[in-house]
């Protein structure tokens, strides 16, 4: 079979590509128009799309780098994926045309947005279309393993169903009754099946399901203990920290960096709080003051009215309207408050910060002009912890299946996660790494392997 020379490869697929540098300016049509719930759907939308396309380019750089029929399907399953999404988004702009009533304007940038969403839409299929024909013949390369430090480790599982091995630092879970982890509850089941087969675990789990997306969801189903709980596990024996945090990301969410950069931070939010201050994992820090991880990058100020109760008003970026419909901005990072949280700054460097900490609404609904109220402020006051210099919270990552992954698809994991525990930039630069997301000034602790036990343990049943 002949091989394609690189350029070869470039020029078909670039034939196609030129719909990507267009898409997202078209989906955001409607961002300078007035606050209504279509609005803030397509806003939505549009946010699912430029992760999507972001995917695509991701894809596009491993086809050009190493031409192979596995890489080339890839990447046209990622266009297609792009070609719904942008029908997805065409819709929910004429939604918003026919709600605009009496603003003409709105409803004709609306439907131009809609119509130019369509024809993205029907290059994206061309490209698919013409790139599936190069597909069948390139060459299929055969799967090399990537080397690695450590040796593939079975670890004897203490739950029927659910089996595990270990490889170059991940735990990788593969059973059926792994899907019940995405039901109500899961989090719970999912650490306390962990619990009872490894000891010291980490700070913060993260358990990433293979070709699913889970977006919000995931951090509704995720799990944080209380402190009380803490000191009992850090008691146990084998672990030099407590775990906090159970976070849930799919592999195919478009921002699961910002998902687990949302978890370091609120791992370390003190969980003595009164009632009123303990909403949901997503709604927590909706309304938190300043611009940080924790309000998923929206920049808000809290102003205490006449009447005794607390207004959080948002602030637009410098020279760009605030995007309130999308729920995790791009490229959001910690702030000095939450820096000083994690244990990743003295508490010193910012006095104002210490005092203050983080600070943030409970119990308050938005407006569709960036704008809530609220009786009940919540405040996590500085420090919690202290760490070495340049190290963050001990983290593992542990990927789920029902069925055992390829070799290939394990190497997919292992490069995410190496990509976000890296001491350096990410590559892509739609989302933040935690290192990024600190300033460049320190990197989780991912070293070593989990210990299994050598006894299963007893059930946890006090989890929250």
């Amino acid at each position: 079979m002949r091989r394609p020379p690189p350029w070869e490869v470039h020029s078909l697929a670039l034939t196609g590509l030129a719909w990507l540098a267009w898409a997202t300016p078209a989906a955001c049509i409607a961002a300078d128009a007035g606050r209504h719930p279509e609005r803030e759907a397509a806003l939505r939308t549009a946010a699912r799309l430029r992760g999507d396309i972001a995917a695509v380019r991701v894809r596009w750089e491993g086809l050009r780098s190493s031409p192979s029929a596995e890489r080339c399907r890839a990447h046209v399953a990622a266009v297609e994926r792009v070609e719904g999404a942008l029908g997805e988004l065409a819709d929910a702009l004429e939604r918003f045309a026919s709600a605009a009533g009496e603003a003409e304007a709105l409803a004709r940038a609306a439907t131009a947005g809609a119509a130019d969403c369509r024809h993205q839409q029907g290059l994206a299929e061309s490209h698919a279309r013409a790139v599936a024909l190069l597909c069948d013949v390139l060459p299929v390369v055969p799967e090399v393993p990537t080397p690695s430090p450590t040796v593939e480790q079975t670890v004897a599982s203490c739950v029927d169903g659910v089996s595990f091995t270990q490889d170059v630092g991940i735990v990788f879970a593969t059973g059926r009754e792994t899907e019940a982890w995405l039901a109500a509850g899961g989090g719970r089941q999912a650490l306390g099946v962990l619990e009872r087969t490894f000891e010291g675990l980490p700070e913060i789990v993260v358990i990433r399901f293979a070709e699913r997306r889970l977006g919000v969801e995931g951090l509704r189903g995720s799990v944080r203990l209380p402190e009380n709980r803490m000191g009992v596990r850090d008691a146990a024996p084998g672990a030099s920290r407590p775990s906090r945090v159970v976070v849930f990301v799919g592999a195919e969410d478009q921002a699961a960096e910002a998902a687990v950069n949302f978890a370091a931070a609120w791992a370390f939010v003190p969980s003595a709080l009164t009632p009123a201050c303990r909403p949901g994992a997503v709604d927590a820090f909706w309304f938190a003051e300043g611009t940080s991880v924790l309000s998923f990058g929206r920049r808000g100020l809290l102003t205490k009215q006449a009447d005794g109760t607390v207004e959080w008003r948002s602030v637009g970026a410098a020279g760009a309207p605030e995007a309130d419909g999308v729920p995790v901005a791009p490229t959001p990072s910690f702030s000095p408050a939450e820096q000083v949280l994690m244990g990743l700054s003295p508490a010193q460097d910012d006095p104002v910060d210490r005092a203050r900490g983080v600070r943030w609404l409970a119990g308050a609904r938005g407006t569709p002009d960036g704008v809530a109220q609220s009786s009940v402020v919540c405040h996590a006051s500085l420090p919690v912890v202290s760490r070495a210099p340049g190290v963050g919270p001990s983290m593992r990552l542990i990927v789920v299946s029902k069925t055992p992954l390829s070799p290939e698809a394990r190497r997919d994991h292992l490069a995410w996660w190496r990509a976000y525990t890296a001491a350096n930039r990410d590559a892509r630069p739609e989302i933040s790494n935690f290192f990024e997301a600190t300033g460049e000034r320190a990197r989780p602790s991912v070293d070593g392997q989990l210990a299994p036990r050598r006894a299963c343990g007893a059930p946890v049943v006090d989890l929250p």
